[in-house]
C-alpha cells in the first residue's frame, strides 16, 4: 500500500467514521503502521529488513487481531 492508497482509503470514510475511536479509522491507521518499516529498511540487508518487519509488525498485528472483538457491540448487525 503506497501512501497515496492510504490517503485514498481515508478519503472514502465519512466524517463520523474518521474519529480515532472508530474501528475503520483504527484499522486504517494500523495498516499504515505495518508499512512504515519498508522505507526505514531500504538500506538494510535482507536479514536485517526481515527482523525489522517482524519487530514492527508483531505488536500491530496483535492489536489488529483484537480490534474486531473490541468493537463487536458497535459493528455487529442489529435486528
Amino acid at each position: 500500500m503506497s501512501e497515496g492508497n492510504f490517503i485514498d482509503a481515508e478519503a472514502v470514510l465519512s466524517k463520523e467514521a474518521c474519529s480515532a475511536q472508530q474501528a475503520a479509522t483504527q484499522f486504517i491507521t494500523l495498516i499504515g503502521k505495518l508499512h512504515t518499516a519498508e522505507p526505514r529498511g531500504s538500506t538494510l540487508t535482507t536479514p536485517q529488513r526481515q527482523h525489522l518487519r517482524i519487530k514492527d509488525s508483531t505488536t500491530v498485528l496483535t492489536v489488529i487481531k483484537v480490534l474486531p472483538a473490541h468493537h463487536l457491540a458497535r459493528i455487529a448487525p442489529s435486528r
